[in-house]
Order: C-alpha cells, then structure tokens, then sequence
C-alpha cells in the first residue's frame, strides 16, 4: 500500500544526466537554500566558490550513478555511500536552481510513482511524495513513459 508523506518531497535530476529520482523532506531544501544563500562564495571548497562546487558534484555524481546503475544490490538505505549520494543530488538540484537563477522544481506525486512502477530497484517502500505551496512541479522523464 502506497504511503502519502506531508512533509517529504520527491526531485528527479535526468535533466543533468544523472538518472535517479530522490525523495528529501521540504527542511532539507530549505536547509540547502538558505546556506548557498547566506554563506559567501569563498567558503565553498577551500576558497574556490559554489561553481566549482557545481562542476565537482556534477562530474562525481554522473560517475556515482553509473556505478549504482551497476551495482543495484548497493542501492539501500543501510549504505552510506547510497544514502551520501542521494544527498549530494539534493545539494546538487538545488545548487543548480540557485546558480541558474531557475525555481526548485519538484516532480509531481503521480510521475514520481510512475518512475517507480519502472524502476529497476525501488528503495521508497510505498512513500508517495507530497508537494510544496509555491514551488513549480518539475516536468519529467515519467510524464512520458508510456
């Protein structure tokens, strides 16, 4: 039986070529937002800023997910690199809306199940993502699957 969560939110991030979907709570987001918000560029990665950061988890998390693409009895919730992961693509989705200057899009309950219906391992047991008032639904790669 699906579960309706009231304060998770669920992001996807194909549109980087990173092929997974996270499910993160509305407090981590902001929690994100308002540290690239209020800490200067020079705390970032030794001095080097937000871009660099950027570029950094970009480049890792397309090599992370490949290997998770890879090894999918490592997809669970008792592996810190799994769990790191899903993080750094929160930190990642939300650098990006805050470097491009574009809304946090969210993807919509009903996508969200309909990547998991044809995912290859679904590690959400059931959970059904909620929106946020005022954030836009992200358009995703499941409004198309047929």
């Amino acid at each position: 039986m699906k579960k309706i969560s009231n304060n998770q939110c669920a992001i996807c991030l194909d549109y980087l070529g990173i092929s997974v979907s996270v499910i993160t709570t509305f407090e981590q987001i902001q929690d994100v937002v308002n540290t690239f918000e209020n800490t200067p560029d020079e705390q970032f990665c030794n001095g080097k800023g937000k871009k660099f950061l950027y570029i950094f988890l970009l480049s890792n998390l397309k090599l992370e997910d490949e290997y998770f693409n890879n090894h999918l009895d490592l997809i669970n919730q008792n592996n810190d690199r799994w769990i790191n992961f899903m993080d750094d693509c929160v930190l990642l989705h939300v650098l990006h809306s805050y470097l491009f200057n574009m809304p946090i899009g969210l993807l919509h309950p009903e996508s969200h199940k309909k990547i998991i219906d044809v995912a290859v391992k679904d590690v959400t047991d059931g959970l059904i993502p909620s929106l946020i008032s005022g954030i836009p639904i992200q358009p995703k790669m499941a409004d198309v699957i047929p």
